[in-house]
């Protein structure tokens, strides 16, 4: 019925145009009916409301607590939602947010962030234009950019704020009674059905005071301000936990290896490295479960030499291990390795390092870089241990064809993935003598 009352009121327009006068009212309208009639049927009886929209706000944001976020705010104040563009796979769920000219944002897109604040810009911007507020939806954003809870308050995305137009908060609550509507894992039928099956659910919605930023304040302090404001109202601590922890926790599920990777903290970490991503933290993951035989989040000397089919005896590789080992402990867990390995790939990947490391190579090689160049140099440093199985392996974890040429850009891309392995390199060529001085 919504869509079709949409499509009614929006004939004759484009996707973009902007609905005034009468199509509003009654697109809007169904909106809030037949949403609010869709909350009943599923057993939101009675939805408790405090304070008031503020028509001066240019965009909302909303603690994220389940799939009822949305619709408990269609039915209270319809407006445009910036989402995860995985819904426009569906059904039914596509055509309103067509409809609501919602943005969607695709995680997996490099671009996709600046995109999607430019949307954002020029929504607030259209807000400000003569009759824009009252033609047009404010944005509606959920800051944490995923499902929690409800004991605490994430840390805050900062799209919303980096605009530094005014926000109106909204906060959400959902007393538990037999069920907790919180969604946290399972399939999205799993959830419904245990919705379900509970015939009465409770929910409040307090709209709080509009804030706008103060003269000087930076994005990342204007979303803390209003994070903290939030939390109040809720009463519910806040806590430095990012979407990254999320998804990095949910992967680790999925790979049935929670254990190791329980107290990694992707904001601590991002501190520290600076603008270290997802996929890094992801490869990093990946090659510490293959060094994490025994799943115990720990993971000594031996096991990392076994993994990564490294020499033992070898100086550069203790020291490798003893710059990971930051407590001295003779066990690294996953923190340390990630961080170890970022901030290792950021000092030996400089373009001066890695052209010098490259050209040295490619002397050894008469003018290219081969395997039995890599051969020839290691086992001039290590002869006993750097036989041809020994690194074949390690060109298969590497993902190289040791039948190849490795060119200058697959060279630099290897250096920024696998950077122990470089750093041996680079170790041997700044210091050819190194490894021979302990033989």
């Amino acid at each position: 019925a919504v869509i079709i009352t949409f499509r009614i009121c929006k004939f004759g327009l484009r996707d973009d145009d902007w609905i005034t006068g009468w199509r509003r009212t009654v697109s809007l309208g169904s909106l809030m009916f037949f949403t609010r009639v869709l909350l009943f049927i599923q057993g939101m009886v009675w939805i408790e409301k405090r304070g008031e929209f503020d028509p001066e706000a240019r965009l909302i944001v909303a603690n994220h607590h389940c799939f009822w976020d949305a619709l408990v705010l269609c039915a209270m104040c319809p407006g445009t939602f910036v989402a995860m563009k995985d819904l426009e796979n569906v059904p039914l769920v596509n055509l309103v947010m067509k409809d609501l000219q919602c943005i969607l944002v695709d995680r997996r897109d490099p671009n996709s962030r600046k995109t999607t604040m430019d949307r954002i810009v020029q929504r607030c911007d259209d807000l400000d234009r003569p009759n824009g507020s009252e033609a047009l939806n404010r944005l509606v954003i959920f800051p944490e950019a995923t499902t929690t809870n409800g004991l605490s308050l994430i840390n805050f995305k900062l799209g919303a704020f980096r605009v530094l137009r005014p926000v109106q908060p909204v906060v959400l609550k959902y007393p538990v009674v037999h069920h907790d509507v919180a969604w946290l894992n399972g399939t999205t039928a799993l959830h419904h059905f245990r919705t379900l099956c509970q015939f009465v659910h409770h929910c409040e919605i307090e709209f709080l005071p509009l804030m706008t930023p103060l003269q000087g304040e930076s994005p990342p302090q204007f979303a803390n301000r209003v994070r903290r404001a939030m939390a109040v109202a809720l009463n519910i601590p806040m806590t430095q936990h990012s979407l990254e922890d999320v998804w990095l926790l949910s992967k680790a599920e999925n790979l049935q290896k929670l254990e190791g990777f329980k107290g990694v903290e992707f904001h601590k970490a991002k501190e520290i490295c600076g603008d270290m991503t997802m996929k890094q933290v992801e490869e990093a993951m990946e090659s510490f479960i293959k060094l994490d035989k025994n799943v115990t989040g720990c993971v000594e000397f031996q096991d990392f030499c076994d993994a990564l089919n490294l020499p033992p005896d070898s100086d550069i590789v203790r020291s490798i291990f003893n710059m990971i080992d930051v407590n001295e402990n003779g066990v690294i867990d996953f923190q340390q390795y990630l961080l170890s390995k970022v901030l290792l790939s950021k000092k030996i990947s400089t373009d001066d390092r890695i052209q010098t490391l490259y050209d040295y190579m490619k002397r050894k090689g008469k003018g290219k870089v081969t395997f039995g160049t890599v051969h020839q140099v290691l086992t001039e440093i290590n002869p006993d241990f750097w036989n041809e199985e020994k690194l074949r392996n390690v060109f298969d974890m590497v993902n190289l064809n040791f039948k190849d040429e490795v060119t200058l850009d697959t060279f630099i891309a290897k250096v920024h993935e696998y950077p122990f392995y470089f750093y041996i390199l680079f170790k041997a060529v700044n210091d050819p003598f190194a490894e021979k001085k302990t033989q």
